[in-house]
């Protein structure tokens, strides 16, 4: 026995003393990133003469999430894709615009992910503002997909790889259906809602699209794809019509060009070149001169220009006055929340802070949202009338999305603004809730009981739904409808009768949105902030976002692995497969489900607002 207690003692010796020197190494690996980053002097200098290489990579979002340590550390092949802030983006063609010591604009756009039509409109509309500068802008890809397109189309000249591609497929809706697979699990799926055009649930009521979906649906996408081919056709000089032609008869064109995809694009005008990277690079060099290090031509890419601003005092405010912007992005959720999702708690006191700041002479509301939690929709538009009783104006800007409660949470702005690609409206309720009593059967298993009331089963998944339970849900669902158009009545200044005509979970663009009033101007969030100062009557004014900066030790992890990684690392292992995106969002829209947390039960989200 004491052999043995020798033997384990010295292992349990030995582990602790690893524990010692493991932790030392940590320590010291810390403490020498820390060192480095105090006394080096990267801060990137922008030559003069140089090109930006706008190359910015990633999902566009409003606010970036900090990255879960864990994921930092064993970052996956396929994992969720880097982000960037459209904030940024326009910080830099703005910038970059008036700007001496930039000459021209490359775009190389091939790596970013606009998260909707609208995002793609508004980054294409940066480039044409950067274009008044009568600086050159030149784009150059292996290949363009659909929306990448859309923002090189501006570019004053279009060049592809021969091996590369252009392929213009126009937009669809194909949501997933459920109903058949979840008949034959034995799951009952019992759903309530207001709005034959209420479509967040036919997965679950329907085994096909629906022909009220497929109106409301097609009047959807034909029009965001009108404004696709509108905005193409203007950056190519493409006469109306042409470009649609093409599309439709790309088989019999693409057996003129021999099957070359590339080919193809030239012959249809969607390029104004052919040439291999190397040629490219060379051109580059003859145009703006040779650069460092590893660059061919004297350039600075988007990253270091924006490390450069930063650097400079860019996000400085310069005036007393400020116009407070505040984010709600993603799905809107009861409680506190962190980046990624719009919490009811969250947005509260962001704008009540905007509201106890007497700095602050007016906010806007920047929406990019398919909505979600009705109660913490309502608790982000009580907060919007206390800030209008303040006297503080609200402004709404709409991003690519502000559907459901992303319109719930506008409706009572003093004016909202959206793009003519915005996708909002869907104003109506449901709630959803499966039980699982026959499926538990067919494993024999059973839920069986005894209660005080007939609601005492309240909502016992493994039971079937009672009648009474079944009238309480119904009747709650018809009481959120009408409050919720009582809502956009009252902000919007319509009938009851005109809003019911155009709510009932129908889904509009923001151009159709602005003929029916359900949006007062088209424009973009720029445009937002000059009407919320004229409101507030404020001329010289600094913009400032409202939100929860990330805790230290986050930001100082990621900044140092990240780093670490490199971007070339993120860009090659961010590369999912068509498979890997089907599967993913339906793990996604799974995941959505499952995170939404409304305290009575009742959602006013739009799942199928995702345009592709």
């Amino acid at each position: 026995m004491s052999l043995i207690k020798m033997l384990f003692g010295g292992v349990w010796r030995f582990i602790r003393r690893a524990q010692q020197v493991v932790s030392v190494m940590l320590f010291v690996a810390l403490a020498y990133f820390l060192l480095a980053l105090l006394i080096s002097d990267d801060t990137p200098r922008v030559p003069k003469g140089a090109a930006l290489v706008f190359n910015p990579y990633g999902v566009v979002v409003e606010q970036e999430r900090v990255k879960d340590r864990i994921d930092i550390i064993f970052e996956a092949e396929g994992s969720a894709p880097p982000e960037v802030r459209l904030r940024d983006i326009a910080s830099v063609l703005n910038s970059a615009k008036n700007d001496d010591k930039i000459t021209a604009l490359i775009l190389d756009v091939s790596w970013l992910q606009p998260s909707g039509p609208a995002n793609a409109h508004y980054i294409a509309q940066l480039i044409e503002n950067f274009k008044e500068s009568g600086k050159p802008v030149l784009a150059y890809a292996d290949y363009f997909s659909q929306t990448q397109y859309l923002m090189a189309s501006h570019a004053d000249e279009i060049y592809l790889n021969p091996a590369g591609n252009i392929i213009l497929t126009g937009f669809g809706m194909y949501p997933t259906y459920y109903k058949d697979g979840l008949e034959k699990l034995g799951a009952e799926v019992n759903v309530f809602r207001v709005g034959e055009f209420k479509s967040a649930v036919d997965g679950y009521m329907f085994d096909e699209m629906p022909e009220a979906s497929r109106l409301s649906n097609g009047t959807l996408i034909n029009g965001l794809w009108q404004n696709y081919l509108s905005w193409v056709s203007a950056g190519r000089e493409l006469e109306e019509g042409v470009l649609q032609n093409h599309i439709v008869n790309m088989t019999a064109e693409l057996r003129a060009a021999e099957g070359n995809l590339a080919t193809l694009a030239l012959n249809q005008g969607l390029v104004d070149e052919l040439i291999t990277p190397e040629v490219w690079q060379n051109r580059m060099q003859e145009k703006f001169g040779d650069g460092k290090d590893e660059d061919r031509f004297l350039q600075i890419d988007f990253y270091s220009y924006l490390a450069a601003q930063k650097a400079n005092g860019g996000n400085r405010p310069d005036h007393k006055d400020q116009i407070g912007i505040v984010v709600v992005e993603g799905t809107i959720l009861d409680g506190e929340q962190p980046v990624g999702a719009a919490g009811g708690e969250t947005v509260a006191r962001h704008l009540r802070d905007a509201r106890m700041d007497d700095d602050i002479k007016a906010v806007v509301l920047r929406v990019n949202s398919p909505g979600g939690s009705s109660f913490a929709s309502e608790r982000i538009s009580n907060e919007i009338e206390l800030l209008k009783a303040a006297g503080k104006p609200v402004v709404v800007s709409m991003g690519s999305y502000a559907a459901s409660g992303g319109y719930w949470v506008s409706a009572k702005a003093d004016e909202i603004f959206a793009l003519p690609s915005t996708i909002t409206g869907s104003i109506g309720i449901y709630a959803v809730l499966p039980t699982f009593s026959k499926t538990l059967e067919k494993i024999g298993v059973r839920v069986d009981g005894i209660g005080t009331t007939p609601l005492s089963s309240g909502l016992n998944l493994g039971l079937p739904m009672s009648d009474p339970v079944r009238e309480l849900l119904s009747q709650s669902v018809n009481n959120g409808y009408k409050q919720f158009i009582e809502l956009v009545g009252s902000g919007r200044g319509i009938e009851l009768e005109q809003v019911d005509a155009i709510a009932r979970g129908r889904v509009w663009t923001g151009a159709d949105a602005y003929e029916n009033g359900l949006v007062d101007k088209l424009g973009t969030l720029n445009d937002a902030i000059k009407s919320a100062a004229n409101l507030a009557e404020v001329e010289g004014f600094s913009t400032v976002y409202i939100e929860d900066a990330p805790a230290m030790g986050d930001k100082l992890f990621e900044a140092l692995f990240s780093a670490s990684l490199g971007k070339d690392y993120v860009r090659s292992h961010y590369s999912p497969s068509r498979t890997s995106q089907f599967l993913g969002q339906m793990y996604r829209d799974a995941r959505v489900i499952i995170s939404l947390n409304d305290p009575q039960s009742i959602y006013a989200i739009c799942l199928t607002c995702r345009v592709q």
